[in-house]
């Protein structure tokens, strides 16, 4: 299998599984508003989902230009697939965490509005 049909593959689960996440919560499957929003565990929770999505989006869309990664990536095949692997594993955590904190959390908008920007910045990681 080519290695751009396979990091397609692996991208669509992604996309696939954040919906199929959404579409438990909301179709009933999965509890919604398990969690206080007003207790302190919601707190950290925004705080290390802003976190990440504040790290790890510019540093997934810039991956690929940074010195010590192109080197690698240009000379071999294997290296360009596991860095887009790891470069796609570096959105879908926090567009996970996003979604299931939304739902967790009584449907906050803070964790929607994450889940979108990533959802975003995965446009421009599309495996070509």
């Amino acid at each position: 299998m080519k290695i751009t049909t396979r990091l397609r593959i692996e991208f669509v689960a992604i996309v696939v599984l954040a919906l199929a996440i959404a579409g438990a919560f909301e179709c009933g499957l999965l509890t919604t508003g398990t969690v206080d929003p007003a207790s302190s565990s919601a707190y950290w929770w925004a705080i290390v989902d802003v976190a990440l999505t504040l790290v790890m989006v510019p540093l997934a869309l810039k991956l690929m230009s940074l010195r010590s990664v192109a080197a690698r990536v240009e000379t071999s095949d294997t290296a360009f697939r596991r860095w887009s692997e790891v470069r796609i594993a570096m959105l879908a955590t926090p567009l996970l965490l996003n979604i299931v904190h939304y739902y967790a959390l009584g449907c906050q908008p803070t964790h929607a509005y994450m889940a979108l920007m990533i959802a975003v910045a995965l446009l421009f990681v599309w495996p070509r």
